[in-house]
């Protein structure tokens, strides 16, 4: 039987976990997009470029986390919900880069390439979007866990000085 503010005490954690998880997802997804734009642009730096990246790698990975985060207190699910965030986050980043910068490009030039018709330079094209998918998922998803992994300790540090603070 629990205590009678043992429950708004967990409840309170748990959102605190949950805005804590958020706060990481948006600085991780700025971390990814910086990153990728900065590699995009063959180590060099433009703002246009950087916005997009920023926007598009943040817009996914809140997408990702708002979702994540509604089913986080699920006790069937055995996939930490920084995990899914990582994964599913990088793989929606990836595949919508992959849709608004290449695919526009491999619709225009299909008939100027020397695949013999265009269902094999779709099939060439999509076997480069899979290879890349899992590359980028995988960098992408370490930096995602490493600043997650980061901001959550970060947060567990203050809200051990606050404890230690209000019991002195």
């Amino acid at each position: 039987m629990p205590i009678a503010g043992e429950t708004k005490m967990t409840d309170e954690l748990f959102g605190a976990n949950r805005l804590v998880t958020l706060i990481g997802t948006v600085i991780a997804a700025l971390c990814v997009g910086a990153i990728w734009s900065y590699l995009s642009e063959s180590m060099g730096f433009r703002v246009s470029i950087f916005i997009r990246y920023v926007l598009f790698a943040t817009c996914s990975y809140l997408i990702v986390g708002l979702l994540t985060l509604r089913r986080i207190g699920n006790p069937r699910r055995r996939i930490p919900g920084s995990v899914r965030i990582a994964v599913l986050g990088s793989i929606v980043f990836v595949v919508s880069m992959y849709l608004v910068y290449a695919f526009p490009d491999v619709w225009k030039f299909r008939y100027t390439t020397a695949e013999p018709s265009v269902f094999n330079y779709f099939v060439t094209e999509l076997k480069d979007l899979g290879m890349a998918l899992v590359l980028h998922t995988i960098i992408d998803s370490l930096i995602v866990l490493l600043v997650l992994g980061l901001v959550s300790h970060i947060a567990s540090i203050i809200v051990g000085i606050v404890r230690r603070n209000d019991y002195a």
